[in-house]
């Protein structure tokens, strides 16, 4: 899911208005260096946190149970984690958001 393609924009509007019709739930899932996690900084202020914040008000409104789950970690690899992203992160989540920021060997990372 996420918006990287015309597909994967509509798979993400097709999981959000499933779960707002039969009042699912809807699971965001951060991961990558841990500073996606918030080291350095207060974990409440973290990325994954403040998405949960904002949005579980939203989808409770709407029947919606929302869930952000914060996987950043050290020393592996977007394709470490690629590999095993659904046993790591789950097989319900929605949205995957990854920080590569700190984890890959390239500047364009």
């Amino acid at each position: 899911g996420g918006w990287t393609t015309p597909d994967s924009w509509d798979g993400l509007k097709r999981r959000l208005l499933h779960a707002v019709m039969t009042e699912d739930s809807f699971v965001f899932a951060m991961g990558g260096h841990s500073s996606s996690a918030g080291h350095g900084n207060h974990f409440q202020q973290s990325y994954t946190l403040q998405v949960q914040w904002i949005l579980e008000a939203v989808f409770a409104r709407m029947g919606v149970r929302h869930q952000s789950r914060n996987f950043g970690d050290g020393g592996l690899g977007t394709t470490h984690n690629g590999i095993g992203a659904g046993s790591i992160y789950g097989p319900d989540v929605d949205v995957i958001m990854w920080d590569s920021g700190m984890t890959e060997g390239e500047e364009r990372a």
